[in-house]
């Protein structure tokens, strides 16, 4: 959201920009009854994409809004009149927020490490890091959310501001170099020979250092060293015309400016004694590394350093330990629950540990994390077996926890059984496709795709199923990793076809189908054969 010269708000929507942790660039992607179109819509506010007029624009979404309807096909995002976006896409699916960070004014990034969004949007800028802007509110930082001043600028030669407040500055990477024993900064004399490094007043001495080039900013000459040993200043992109120059350096434990080679990047530093580069370490080989511009920091934990009372007070969440048997909880104060990525944190309500392993004690409220996964081909539901190490199988529901399991909102890892917490759906031997419950490793990787496959992550072609059509009329099916031949027809509305020797008669953008006639009734048929992996 931007204010544009109009004093008006308007949403400005980019389509190269940077994919992020943050909901401006998130969306849902919502099916259209079964038109074929979808609305996409933002996470950030539920506004959805709409194009009318040749413009692009974020609007309320309606149902009866033919603007908003797109298409979502081998990549390309289409609206409804065929006019499409540049490039191709892909659809990345994404690890769903805690509610508590929805409606938030600025990142949830801040909010993660315990900061509030600053009341004031429009607060003066304090410190920029590279997450965004921050302020001080009430006498504790804050973050500086979405809304900013006119991005009209962006269409000029101007560049954003050092933070879009959407959770990437850009790198503020001017510097001024000082001696921490003589007290002065790297400059040269404008006045007679501007390839001479000098040390003198600090006001004069700011310069860039990017991609391992140090530059002066009032000559726009980098710094080189000749024959690894005299400092001096040369035009840009000519410092290496010469075998003996070296332009590359290297800020060593944020002190020791080094040139950078093959052999010991530490091995000669420059002294400001002498503004030669030397293998030996002294006072006087030491220098403050400080940004031109204060505000900007690496961290903004480097300042909470020197003034905690700028942290606010962190939540208290009481963390579970367990000893033996026995459960204690323990009113330890943190500023978050160290929970997996994707997993929100426990209430401080919910004292109840499900299991623990090696990073922490876990729970599940109101079935968050919890997933049935019904087997649509048998109408049966997967399920874990009593004990590790026993084939996985589906069988009829029973209301028990060995048909519940914990998995990520993205259902994609590590599918671990309600009733053996600590252990999960694994493929106990790739070669012979055998599946057990099992302890979680690389070959627990599994993904519940959006058509409703089972894939193991590490061989995509192959997905959980049975081979046996005769297994479908037991009451408990052995379930096994297949070769993935699967016939999409089903969800167009027509039959697999169970004959993979049948003529063809017609050929689309689909595929190709064959004519089945059943007792005097013509149907169509996918020709894909089926291995009744569903």
């Amino acid at each position: 959201m931007i204010i544009n010269n109009e004093c008006k708000q308007e949403d400005l929507i980019k389509t190269n920009y940077k994919c992020i942790e943050n909901k401006l660039n998130q969306c849902r992607i919502r099916p259209i009854d079964n038109t074929g179109f979808y609305n996409i819509m933002s996470s950030y506010d539920g506004k959805c994409l709409n194009y009318s007029d040749d413009k692009i624009s974020m609007v309320y979404c309606r149902n009866d809004n033919k603007n908003q309807a797109s298409s979502i096909k081998y990549g390309k995002i289409c609206s409804g009149t065929n006019k499409c976006l540049d490039g191709n896409y892909k659809i990345n699916p994404v690890i769903l927020q805690s509610v508590k960070y929805d409606h938030l004014t600025c990142s949830s990034i801040y909010v993660k490490r315990g900061y509030n969004c600053c009341l004031n949007q429009n607060t003066p800028v304090e410190y920029i890091n590279k997450i965004g802007n921050w302020s001080i509110e009430d006498g504790k930082f804050c973050g500086i959310g979405y809304q900013r001043r006119t991005f009209s600028i962006l269409d000029g030669s101007y560049q954003c501001c050092s933070s879009c407040g959407i959770g990437e500055a850009k790198l503020d990477s001017t510097v001024r170099i000082k001696s921490r024993k003589i007290q002065e900064c790297l400059i040269t004399n404008l006045h007679s020979d501007d390839k001479v490094l000098l040390l003198g007043d600090c006001n004069h001495s700011k310069m860039t250092y990017q991609d391992e080039q140090l530059v002066l900013d009032a000559t726009g000459k980098c710094m080189y060293a000749m024959n690894s040993k005299n400092a001096r200043l040369t035009e840009y992109g000519k410092g290496d015309e010469q075998i003996n120059h070296h332009i590359h350096f290297k800020i060593v434990d944020n002190k020791y400016i080094c040139i950078k080679n093959n052999v010991d990047p530490e091995d000669r530093r420059l002294y400001s004694s002498t503004l030669n580069f030397q293998t030996s370490k002294s006072e006087y080989s030491e220098w403050y590394i400080e940004r031109w511009n204060e505000k900007w920091v690496d961290s903004i934990d480097e300042v909470v350093e020197k003034n905690p009372e700028l942290k606010p007070e962190p939540k208290i969440i009481p963390k579970s330990t367990i000893i033996t048997d026995t459960l204690m909880f323990n009113d330890q104060s943190t500023y978050d629950c160290n929970s997996k990525s994707g997993y929100p944190c426990c209430s401080s309500e919910n004292t109840d540990v499900v299991y623990t392993d090696e990073t922490d004690s876990w729970g599940n409220e109101n079935d968050d994390c919890v997933y049935w996964f019904y087997h649509d081909f048998t109408n049966k539901y997967l399920y874990a077996p009593q004990q590790p190490n026993i084939p996985i199988t589906v069988k009829p529901y029973d209301n028990t926890d060995y048909s519940k399991w914990m998995v990520l909102p993205s259902r994609k890892g590590y599918f671990y059984s309600i009733s053996k917490p600590n252990y999960c759906l694994h493929v106990s031997n790739i070669y012979t496709s055998s599946l057990k419950l099992s302890k979680y490793d690389d070959q627990a990787k599994l993904e519940h795709t959006n058509d409703g496959f089972f894939e193991f992550i590490y061989s995509t072609d192959k997905c959980i199923g049975f081979l046996d059509g005769n297994d479908k009329y037991n009451n408990e099916i052995k379930m096994s990793l297949n070769i993935f031949t699967v016939c999409f027809s089903k969800a167009l509305g027509y039959q697999c076809c169970s004959d993979p020797d049948a003529a063809v008669a017609t050929t689309d953008a689909i595929g190709q189908w064959v004519l089945k006639t059943l007792n005097g009734t013509v149907y169509s048929a996918r020709h894909t054969y089926s291995n009744y992996q569903y």
